[in-house]
């Protein structure tokens, strides 16, 4: 997620000092991390396991959220300029790429879903790892394809609700459900902790 933040700031700044001495070498080694640590499959393919799908499933095979940040970051890298990326960095971005497996997908309520998962077992906490494709990691929503499987899955979800560090009133704004976006944002604002100012 603090890739995407320096991603985001090196679009709107452009920023290339800060790129080239923070965004590019922590992209490298965040990278690298997948890269060097896992292997492929019989396929050729990323092979992420063992794993967890966030803090949920405890036991997990290619978890969607590391998947999705993959998808969603390497494009953007390598499209840095050649002043920030040297060329076998970016020739290296680009094979990881191709090398990583599809977002897990399944049948839910009917319809197409997002797992969280390619296969997942042993719950242990209450996230959507499934939505980290809607946000942070932006591959799903509103002007982009398969927004009616990422609707499906944001109904699907197995845990609902709003407040505290849940992502669910951005997810669905993310998607186009501002009535559940708007309900939730009202609700957060109109909490109170006791003790809290």
């Amino acid at each position: 997620e603090l890739l995407g933040i320096m991603l985001d700031y090196y679009d709107y700044t452009l920023d290339s000092a800060f790129a080239k001495d923070y965004l590019v070498p922590y992209a490298s080694e965040a990278i690298a991390f997948f890269d060097n640590h896992y292997r492929r499959d019989e396929n050729g393919k990323l092979y992420i396991h063992p794993a967890q799908s966030l803090e949920t499933w405890w036991n997990a095979v290619n978890p969607t959220p590391n998947i999705a940040a993959l998808r969603y970051f390497l494009p953007r890298l390598t499209k840095l300029p050649e002043s920030l990326i040297k060329p076998v960095q970016k020739e290296k971005w680009q094979n990881l790429f191709k090398e990583l497996p599809e977002i897990p997908t399944g049948t839910k309520g009917g319809g197409k879903v997002i797992l969280p998962a390619e296969a997942y077992s042993d719950r242990n906490n209450s996230e959507n790892p499934e939505l980290y494709a809607i946000f942070p990691y932006r591959l799903y929503g509103v002007g982009k394809d398969k927004l009616a499987m990422a609707k499906h899955t944001f109904a699907m979800r197995d845990v609902k609700g709003t407040g505290g560090w849940r992502q669910d009133a951005i997810q669905a704004a993310m998607i186009g459900e501002t009535r559940i976006a708007q309900e939730y944002i009202i609700s957060n604002y109109a909490s109170t902790a006791k003790g809290c100012r």
